[in-house]
């Protein structure tokens, strides 16, 4: 399990206070096909539908207090696993320590997993230090993986992920990005794609890297507001 703040601002005069609980957004990498959107979240006895997008994050959810996260759909007797009559089609346990987190969904190529029914692998990014402005980068191709962003140059190592602050804290910037791929140690670089990227201090910016069929490596930004 991969482990990714949402910055409260007090009244004058009046101190900070934070929400109580466990929260969540979700973003996924691809919907498999006969999935229906919006998903449903299992939240004691009672399910809360959440919509979900490629391109941006879901609104923020509350999570059971005991940091269970499911989802679930509806299903006969005997399918999959059943919690309160519902099939799992994606779970986790949020860490204790965590109490905002991005849950990154990406369909599960696991055999025993499927037979079971899931559908989702879930993967925990806690929020706590992924500030307004900065950039995440997950990796879940099995090659490493050059990001440059700007004047920093970072590797990411295959099914890792890492946080680049931009310097947007206070106003919009824009910065020239670009990807690169290798195989292995030791082999030449080949660049994925070039551009110029703005970054917000109101919004936090994620980009995916995984492996698609034809051999080349694919990449999806998608877009987690900042709350005030």
């Amino acid at each position: 399990m991969c482990t990714l703040s949402l910055s409260l601002k007090a009244q004058d005069g009046e101190p900070v206070r934070e929400p109580k609980g466990k929260f969540a957004y979700l973003i996924c990498t691809k919907i498999p096909k006969g999935v229906e959107n919006p998903v449903k979240l299992l939240r004691g006895t009672k399910t809360e539908e959440v919509s979900l997008s490629l391109r941006s994050a879901s609104l923020r959810v509350k999570l059971p207090t005991n940091g269970k996260f499911q989802l679930v759909k509806t299903a006969p007797e005997g399918v999959g696993e059943l919690v309160e009559g519902m099939q799992v089609i994606a779970e986790t346990q949020i860490p204790k320590e965590v109490r905002e987190a991005l849950i990154i969904l990406t369909p599960t190529v696991d055999a025993e997993a499927k037979k079971a029914g899931l559908v989702f692998d879930a993967h925990v990014q806690d929020l706590a230090k992924f500030k307004g402005g900065d950039s995440l980068y997950v990796n879940f191709t099995k090659e490493l993986i050059g990001v440059h962003l700007g004047e920093s140059k970072k590797m990411l190592k295959p099914n890792s992920s890492l946080i680049i602050e931009t310097g947007a804290t206070d106003q919009p910037l824009n910065t020239a990005v670009s990807y690169w791929r290798r195989k292995a140690q030791g082999e030449a670089w080949d660049r994925i794609s070039s551009s110029t990227i703005a970054f917000y201090p109101t919004r936090r910016e994620i980009c995916f890297f995984y492996p698609r069929s034809n051999g080349r490596i694919g990449y999806r930004g998608v877009t987690c507001p900042v709350e005030e």
